[in-house]
Formats: C-alpha cells, structure tokens, sequence
C-alpha cells in the first residue's frame, strides 16, 4: 500500500512559493507599473463627458385651454404630455434638431456621409433618457409616486455646447409637432362631423321639399277638378276620395297653392340614433331642424385660438455641470493596477513552475 501514499513531489510548500514569488518581485513589480501607467494614460485619452439635462413641468391648465376646451376630440393633460413625449423620441425630429445646429459634421467640419448621419442619429436616440425627474429628498413610497410631475430628458456628451443646441431645438420641434398634430386631429375630426351633419341637413331638405311638392301636386289635382266641375265656393257636402278635397272650391284652391308655393319647406325633425330603455326597448334619438343647424354653424365657426397654447414653460434652461459624469478617471487608474498586480503574479507563478519543470 506504500504506493498509495501521495509522493512529497506533489505537495506544495506555501513557504518556499512565497520566496519564490518574494524573488520574483522585480517582474511583478515591472508588470505593476506597467499597468498602471497604461491605466493611467487610458483614463487621461478618454473625453470627459457631462450629463446635459432639461427639466420641465407638464403644460398648465392655461397652456392647453384650447385643446381641453373643444369637444370633438376628448383630451385631458396627461394624454397631450404623451404626445409631447412620443415627439421628443422622434428620430426624423431629432435629425432635424441636429440638422439646424450644424451637427452633421465631423471634427475637421466635413459634412458626414449618409450612413454616418444615421449612425449618429441611432446612437443620440439610443443615450437619450427621458424620465420622471427624481427627488432625493422625498421619502420613496413603495409605489415610485412622484409629487412632482416632472420630466427630466438628458444625454451624456463630449461636446455640451453642441449638444445643448440640439437639445434645445429638439424641444422646440417637438412642442411644434405635437401642437400641428392635435390641431390636425381636430380639425380632421371636426370635417368628419361637418360632414354627418351636412349630410343629415342635406337629407332632412330634400324630404321637407318632396313633402311639399307632394301637396302642391296634390292641391294642383284637386284644383283642376274644381275648376272642371265649376265649383268655386266650398260645398257644404263631400264625397270626394281625394286627399285635397276638391269641394274647397277653386278660389280657396288657388289660394292654398300659390302660399303653399311661396312658402319654405316645412322641416322635420330627423332620427339620428337608437338607445335602449331600462327596458331594452329601443328609443330613437331625434334632433330637430334647428339643433342640426345649430350644431352645424357651430362647428363650421369652431376656430382654434392657440396664440396663448404652449406646451413647455420657455424659460426652461438646459443645465451642463461642472463636473464631468464620465470617466472616472481614477477607477480605471486603480482597476487597471490592481489587474496587473494580478497578471505580474500569474507571470510570476508561471516562471516559477517552468524552473520548476527544468
């Protein structure tokens, strides 16, 4: 059994590896260095780069009165905000931001090629952070409420100067579009209703008028028979199957016709729905002639007054630190040293077990 016993060329003597490793400071020491000062030299060639951020308010009441106000389209706060949102994360918005601010142009001033310019547009979407605006000193709920209804929208760059400029112009674009695109869905939806209700108009003229055609062919009728029977005064007696009673007389006749004639068109009221009852009965909706016209003035004097509509307070200020986010120059320094303390043990190690095997 002797030779089950684990030879002593196979244990490790942790004392003698210690010297070894003592003895090979030298390398491990020159790898240090080495890694430090590449470390070093890492974090100096890096860009420092500033978080550039905008913090602004949810439009006012004021602000946005004249979306809330119309009833074409039903919109409150928190849906406009959405769409000022959607907007600020707009590429084709953010292309035109950096395209009024002379972005699309490398260090020396060369204007980029296509695929650069798309590059650049898909890399800024992608850093652009857009967010509840965070408050350390509010105590956190559990259900991530803000008391304040904020947004924060930021970037980091190398270059603030620039990158506030298209920020700024990017807010602005996206208050524009967000603002076009409202009042063309209103407008859109209130050529809609138009429509309906001149078409309801439409239909309610043309039955009033046939209505009154009807009774003019009808006394017409009824005249000619007067007159053929020589009837002129009333009858005090009728036998007549028609709806007009001839037995009038011509005179009475003539005159029904001519102001049946120089009369408007009787309108009547029009179905323009059903509803149910609390019976499950269906009750039709009726407008009158003069609500339709009413509703259809209405609409056609609607008038979106948006002199005094904004959606971001213009005195907000994009803010550029003075101290830079990125890189933190003296981690990578010390990570970078501490790696190479480690890779000099490995070598050292290694060095070792080579002498070893000799």
């Amino acid at each position: 059994m002797i030779h089950l016993r684990p030879s002593s060329d196979d244990e490790i003597d942790l004392g003698e590896l210690v010297r070894k490793l003592i003895n090979e400071w030298q390398s491990i020491l020159l790898i240090t260095l080495l890694g430090a000062v590449a470390g070093v030299s890492i974090a100096l060639s890096l860009p420092k780069q500033y978080r550039i951020e905008a913090v602004f308010s949810r439009p006012s009441m004021t602000q946005i009165a004249p979306f809330l106000s119309q009833s074409l389209i039903p919109l409150d706060r928190q849906q406009i905000v959405g769409e000022l949102l959607k907007n600020l994360q707009s590429r084709s918005l953010l292309e035109q931001a950096l395209q009024q601010t002379d972005n699309f142009v490398d260090h020396q001033g060369t204007p980029l090629s296509d695929p650069q310019r798309v590059s650049k547009i898909t890399t800024l979407a992608t850093a652009l952070q857009i967010a509840p605006a965070a408050y350390a000193f509010l105590p956190d709920n559990g259900e991530n409420i803000t008391e304040f209804d904020q947004i924060s929208i930021s970037t980091l760059s190398a270059d603030p100067a620039s990158t506030k400029a298209w920020l700024a112009a990017l807010l602005d674009l996206a208050e524009q579009q967000t603002m076009a695109d409202l009042v063309a869905d209103i407008e859109g939806q209130q050529t809609i209703e138009l429509q309906k209700l001149s078409q309801q108009m439409l239909a309610v003229t043309n039955t009033a008028s046939a209505n009154q055609q009807r009774a003019i062919e009808q006394l017409t009728n009824a005249l000619a028979i007067a007159k053929s029977l020589d009837i002129t005064t009333p009858r005090a007696s009728s036998t007549s199957n028609t709806i007009v009673d001839y037995n009038k007389g011509s005179v009475i006749l003539m005159a029904e016709l001519a102001a049946l004639k120089n009369q408007q068109p009787t309108l009547q009221d029009v179905i323009v729905g059903y509803q149910q009852d609390s019976r499950g009965n269906l009750v039709p909706t009726v407008l009158s002639p003069q609500m339709l016209q009413g509703q259809l003035a209405a609409l056609q004097q609607l008038n979106l007054d948006l002199t005094a509509a904004s959606l971001l307070d213009h005195r907000v200020q994009i803010q550029v630190p003075a101290q830079a986010e990125k890189p933190n120059r003296t981690l990578i320094a010390v990570a970078a040293t501490v790696l190479a303390g480690f890779l000099g043990l490995f070598v050292a190690l290694i060095r070792i077990a080579i002498r070893k095997a000799d």
